[in-house]
């Protein structure tokens, strides 16, 4: 049984490895294709160190309403050291994030009306 149990756990971080590989994947991606479309002439390299500078900053605990503020400020940090000019890192920043920030509202929108109307057999805390 525990050799079953030690196979399925096995199974179990394989998969959520594999998953979250792919969501970083996709999210450098993202990145590029923002950047790559807003700053013209830039490397895949240069959205790669960049995503991973824009990552470990949004890491620390400096949380603002929608990251406002934290986010441009490490999109021009990042794009700045890869030799984007500072004020094409500034508003490149302020672009996608507004474009992130629309992405996640219609997508609660929608997921909203696709769900339906709340639980209502819980109490409200509020």
């Amino acid at each position: 049984a525990r050799e079953a149990l030690s196979h399925i756990g096995y199974v179990m971080f394989l998969r959520a490895f594999l998953v979250s590989l792919l969501i970083w994947i996709a999210q450098w991606l993202t990145i590029y294709y923002l950047a790559s479309s807003l700053i013209p002439g830039l490397g895949l390299f240069d959205a790669f160190v960049a995503s991973a500078v824009i990552n470990i900053i949004t890491l620390l605990p400096m949380a603002t309403p929608a990251e406002i503020g934290l986010v441009e400020g490490a999109w021009t940090l990042a794009f700045v050291n890869v030799g984007v000019p500072v004020e094409l890192a500034i508003e490149s920043g302020i672009v996608s994030h507004a474009i992130v920030i629309f992405y996640f509202l219609a997508a609660g929108i929608f997921s909203m009306l696709l769900l339906g109307k709340a639980d209502n057999t819980r109490p409200n805390l509020l």
